[in-house]
């Protein structure tokens, strides 16, 4: 997935995408600057990431904090949702969060 939005980016930045795709890209990986916690919850759901939405929502996380957190913030708040999943799963859930939220940081929206 990860991979994927990496090149869509790059794609985007070079002007390599049509209007249909950019418009499909930009709507899988919308920028997340000013959204409210509840926006957040809908994202990480419809990324795979929902086990973990709830902790992000109870703790008022908008796409403005969610975008400073770093490596060691998430997977402390996804820790708090998911303490009886393997640590392992949580830390690939949480790298591929971190990784999506490289990319966003680094767009121009």
């Amino acid at each position: 997935m990860v991979i994927e939005m990496e090149l869509g980016e790059l794609k985007l930045r070079s002007g390599l995408l049509s209007t249909a795709e950019r418009a499909r890209h930009r709507k899988a990986h919308p920028c997340i600057e000013g959204w409210s916690a509840k926006e957040v919850r809908k994202l990480l759901e419809a990324t795979g990431l929902g086990r973990f939405a709830a902790a992000f929502f109870s703790r008022g996380v908008g796409g403005d904090e969610l975008l400073r957190m770093s490596g060691d913030e998430l997977r402390a708040v996804m820790a708090e949702q998911a303490s009886r999943e393997e640590a392992s799963a949580r830390e690939a859930a949480a790298q591929l969060l971190a990784a999506q939220l490289e990319m966003l940081r680094a767009r121009e929206c």
